[in-house]
């Protein structure tokens, strides 16, 4: 089965999956801030889940221009590496957010 998008469904698509990006830079801005609790080691925290939303990213966004774009039909393989990378940005973020539930509230 082929879904054709427009133009502008294109592109509606292509900026949700480059919000990704905007995520890892919207968590950087918020530990750079001048009032920030010690930065450096908020950076050592956050810095896994930062690399993976980047690598993911990557991936989904190449996909997007081979199959969207380009038209070319994906493969189960193909789908496959689609699938393990949003799953390695939810698995990171669940990391994440044991991690913190397991820290001191007072830092």
């Amino acid at each position: 089965m082929s879904v054709e998008l427009t133009k502008e469904e294109q592109e509606l698509f292509y900026n949700e999956i480059t919000r990704f990006y905007d995520l890892a830079e919207g968590i950087i801005d918020a530990i750079e801030k001048k009032d920030s609790f010690k930065p450096d080691v908020q950076i050592k925290i956050v810095t896994p889940i930062i690399n993976q939303i980047e690598e993911s990213t990557e991936v989904l966004t190449n996909s997007y221009i081979t199959f969207v774009e380009n038209g070319q039909k994906a493969t189960s393989d193909d789908v496959k590496k689609v699938e393990t990378a949003i799953r390695k940005i939810f698995a990171e973020i669940l990391k994440f957010t044991n991690l913190l539930k397991s820290m001191p509230a007072n830092g």
